[in-house]
């Protein structure tokens, strides 16, 4: 089998990055791993792994893992650049958010449940009148949010007509019109 790329990245309990790279690795050598067990179980050192591995959902599952943990690396990322602010926070943990949202609510509505759980908690950190005034006061001194903000309304489900409405009472906020005044 043709297989592209390092060795496989060992776990780290802390480290988001870890382990999103373990899974895109394991990911990347499922057929090996699955013919392994399949056929030379014997080189499988943990007797733990095969039927992990013969699992139907396994793979799936991790997919669904990665999926998650793929926009967390990047605003990980994001956030450790030399520039950044409060307002890059709050963008990263949307995009975060649309990807728990995007997640099949009858197939893993256990795991999502606790993805919202743990994002609202980190929205909750967040939900400082301080905190919120500088985010404003940053985000408002780029019009880009405004195209964020209509961008996300509609990944919301929103139509149209209620994004540019968002829009168009951030602009008010911003100008300190009414009903904001």
């Amino acid at each position: 089998m043709n297989i592209k790329g390092g060795v496989i990245v060992l776990y780290c309990k802390t480290r988001w990055m870890t382990t999103y790279k373990s899974i895109d690795n394991i990911l990347r050598v499922k057929a090996v791993l699955e013919n392994m067990a399949a056929n030379h179980s014997d080189l499988l050192t943990n007797d733990k792994i095969k039927p992990i591995i013969c699992l139907w959902n396994f793979f799936n599952e991790l997919k669904v893992l990665g999926f998650i943990l793929n926009p967390l690396c990047k605003a990980v990322l994001a956030l450790e650049r030399r520039e950044v602010d409060l307002s890059d926070c709050y963008l990263e943990l949307a995009q975060i958010s649309l990807a728990i949202k995007k997640l099949p609510r009858q197939v893993y509505s256990e795991f999502r449940n606790y993805c919202i759980e743990k994002i609202n908690a980190r929205f909750n950190e967040f939900d400082d009148n301080d905190y919120l005034l500088a985010f404003f006061l940053t985000l408002f001194s780029e019009m880009r949010i405004v195209k964020y903000a209509e961008v996300t309304a509609q990944k919301l489900g929103m139509d149209l007509t209620k994004a540019h409405t968002l829009c168009s009472h951030l602009l008010k906020y911003k100008n300190k019109e009414s009903p904001f005044n």
